[in-house]
């Protein structure tokens, strides 16, 4: 049961980085890094290579993460 909460979680987050649309509707008064990395891109402002970097970062991170949660559900003890 435990595996099966935390990949369903991890499978949600994933996939939260292609929920552009969503994102535009549910936003409420914050503004999410997808919104943000939009907004900056469609203003044609001089900060879309740190956007990019940003979220290549974000990606990296998210890999090790989700390595190092199937090591820990799917690996060998």
């Amino acid at each position: 049961m435990r595996a099966g909460i935390i990949t369903a979680g991890l499978f949600g987050f994933l996939l939260s980085f292609n929920e552009l649309s969503r994102s535009i509707f549910l936003r409420g008064r914050s503004t999410t890094l997808s919104l943000y990395a939009w907004g900056e891109a469609s203003s044609h402002s001089t900060n879309v290579p740190l956007i990019y970097a940003l979220n290549t970062l974000i990606l990296g991170a998210s890999i090790v993460v989700v390595v190092a949660m199937f090591n820990c559900l799917f690996g060998r003890r």
